[in-house]
């Protein structure tokens, strides 16, 4: 079918919600999103949240969709990449669930290419792929990992990421993390540790489980 592509004209938001309950993104090109944070989309105490087959490129934001304040979103069959700025922040007690996406050359000065996530948020993510994200001045070319948040990690592929410092797919401090079945390939850490996951000293637990 026709590709329906929704522009913010390189100026503003695409979408914000507040408060938002069933509602549904599916199928769309999201583009050309500017704003400080969420130039796609910003999402504040809403629920059950569904972002399907939706691609997510050329915006420029700290994050191009933010979650925040309990919100609660599932991420399917998409695509995010080629953004300045990371894909996804996820903030004060979220739930995220991220299926069968792709998170590809999203580059950001701070933590987190891809994702980044703090306070006590929940995320899943399953089947996905991250590559050739980075974090340009930081930590965690992929993923950064903080502030007392669960994750669990399955089936996923990390390949080609960089982080400045620490961490060139998963900087981890302070959360709880699970990962089981997971690939990670050629991943850089350029001036100091953990080419693949670097996990601070007071962070809280992280398992590996049959992943390479």
């Amino acid at each position: 079918g026709n590709e329906t592509v929704i522009s913010g004209g390189g100026t503003h938001r695409i979408f914000g919600a507040y408060s938002i309950v069933d509602a549904k993104l599916e199928g769309l090109t999201l583009t050309e999103g500017k704003c400080d944070i969420g130039s796609v989309l910003y999402l504040e105490s809403s629920e059950n949240i569904l972002i399907k087959g939706v691609k997510i490129t050329g915006n420029e934001s700290d994050s191009q969709i933010l979650v925040c304040n309990y919100s609660k979103v599932a991420i399917e069959g998409s695509r995010i990449s080629n953004n300045t700025g990371r894909g996804i922040g996820i903030d004060g007690n979220a739930q995220v669930e991220i299926v069968g996406s792709v998170f590809e050359s999203n580059i950001i000065n701070s933590g987190g290419g891809a994702i980044a996530t703090v306070n006590s948020s929940v995320v899943t993510i399953e089947g996905s792929e991250f590559i050739g994200n980075e974090s340009k001045d930081t930590d965690g070319g992929a993923l950064y990992l903080d502030g007392s948040s669960t994750y669990t990690i399955t089936g996923s592929r990390f390949e080609g990421n960089k982080a400045n410092w620490n961490g060139g797919a998963i900087y981890h401090s302070g959360s709880s993390v699970l990962i089981d079945g997971c690939e990670f390939i050629s991943n850089e850490a350029r001036y100091d540790n953990g080419g693949a996951i670097y996990v601070y000293r007071y962070s809280g637990t992280i398992i590996c489980d049959s992943s390479t």
